[in-house]
C-alpha cells in the first residue's frame, strides 16, 4: 500500500472513531446509561492507557508550571464541558444534527482567534464564516417545535467550549506535544466528572453492563484508536491535508445514524451540512496557503540556507482533535 493512501485511510479511521461518539452515547442513553458513570469509566480508562503508553515509550509527563496550570484550566473548565455537553445533547437530538452543529466550531475558532489572538481578518475569512453560519441556519430552520432546542443548546455549547479550548490552547500552552496534552486532558476530564458527580450526589451512578460497555467503547474505539490513527496519518499526509480529510467525520456520523438508529435527515439539512463543511474546507485551504507563503518568505530570508526557517507544526484545531 502506498504511504499516502495509508495516511489517508488512517485519518478516515480516526474520523470514524471520533464520529461514533454521538451514536454510542445515544444508544447508551436509550438503554438507561448515565453520563457520570460512563464518563468516569471512559476517562479513567483513557488516563490509564496514557500512563502505560507514555511509560513504555519513555515520554515524560513533566511540563512547566505555566503549562501545567494551563492544562488544568483547559481540562477542568473547557474540555470536561465538551464531553458533558455533547452527551447531554444526545438526550434530545439525533447524532446527525448534533454532529452538524458541532462542526460549526472551526468558524467559531476563526472569530475567537481574530478577537483574542489578534489574527488578521480578510474577505476570504468572512466568506468562509458566512458560508458556515448559513449552513447552521439552514440545518436548524424548520417548523417551530420540530427540533428539541434543549439538544440544540447543548450541542451549541459543545461547539463553544470546544472552540474556547482550541483558542485557549493557542493562547496559554507552549511547546507541549499533542500526546502530552491529550494525556493531561484525560486526567483532568476524569477529575471534572468526579467533581460533577459529587455535586449531583453521584445520582444514578452504577457499574451496570451498559455503563461499563459504553465507557470502554468510548475510551478504546472513540479515543485511543482515534488518537493513534490520527497521529499516524498526520505524519504521512501533513496537518492541512489531515484537517480537510477529517471533514469526513460528520458525514460518517450521519450515515451510521441512518443505518443503525434509523435517523432521518432532510434534504435541507444535507444542504446545510454541505455548506458547513464547505466553510470548514475553505478555512483549511486558506490556512494551507498562508503556511506556504510563510515558508517561501522564510526560505528567502537571511539564514534560511543554514536551516533556520519555518517548521510545520500541528495546528491547534488538529491537536485538539487528536486528543480526547
Amino acid at each position: 500500500m502506498k504511504s499516502e493512501v495509508k495516511g489517508i485511510l488512517l485519518i478516515i479511521l480516526s474520523a470514524c472513531s471520533f464520529g461514533s461518539i454521538g451514536i454510542i452515547s445515544r444508544v447508551a442513553i436509550a438503554r438507561g446509561g448515565g453520563e457520570t458513570s460512563i464518563m468516569l469509566i471512559r476517562f479513567f480508562s483513557v488516563s490509564l492507557f496514557f500512563a502505560v503508553y507514555m511509560r513504555l515509550r519513555g515520554i515524560s509527563w513533566r511540563v512547566g508550571r505555566k503549562n501545567f496550570l494551563g492544562l488544568m484550566v483547559l481540562g477542568l473548565f473547557f474540555y470536561g464541558n465538551v464531553a458533558l455537553m455533547y452527551f447531554l445533547a444526545m438526550k434530545y437530538i439525533s447524532p446527525s444534527l448534533g454532529a452538524l452543529i458541532l462542526y460549526s466550531y472551526p468558524a467559531l475558532v476563526m472569530v475567537g482567534s481574530i478577537f483574542f489572538l489578534g489574527e488578521s481578518f480578510s474577505g476570504a475569512k468572512l466568506s468562509a464564516l458566512l458560508i458556515s453560519f448559513a449552513g447552521c441556519a439552514v440545518v436548524l430552520w424548520g417548523p417551530l417545535g420540530s427540533i428539541d432546542f434543549r439538544g440544540v443548546l447543548f450541542a451549541a455549547l459543545t461547539a463553544i467550549f470546544y472552540s474556547a479550548y482550541i483558542i485557549g490552547s493557542r493562547k496559554i500552552l507552549s511547546n507541549v506535544s499533542s500526546l502530552v496534552v491529550s494525556a493531561y486532558m484525560a486526567v483532568w476530564c476524569f477529575v471534572f466528572f468526579l467533581i460533577y458527580g459529587a455535586f449531583s450526589g453521584y445520582e444514578g451512578f452504577s457499574l451496570s453492563s451498559v455503563n461499563i460497555t459504553t465507557g470502554l467503547a468510548l475510551a478504546v474505539w472513540c479515543t485511543v484508536i482515534g488518537f493513534l490513527a490520527f497521529l499516524g496519518g498526520l505524519k504521512i499526509v501533513g496537518a492541512q491535508n489531515a484537517s480537510i480529510i477529517s471533514t469526513f467525520e460528520p458525514l460518517y456520523t450521519i450515515l451510521l445514524a441512518w443505518l443503525l438508529l434509523g435517523d432521518q435527515i432532510s434534504r435541507r439539512q444535507i444542504f446545510g451540512g454541505l455548506l458547513i463543511l464547505s466553510g470548514v474546507i475553505l478555512l483549511n485551504l486558506m490556512g494551507s496557503r498562508k503556511k506556504a507563503q510563510a515558508r517561501r518568505l522564510a526560505a528567502a530570508a537571511p539564514g534560511a540556507a543554514a536551516g533556520i526557517g519555518v517548521t510545520e507544526t500541528l495546528p491547534a484545531e488538529q491537536e485538539a482533535e487528536a486528543g480526547v
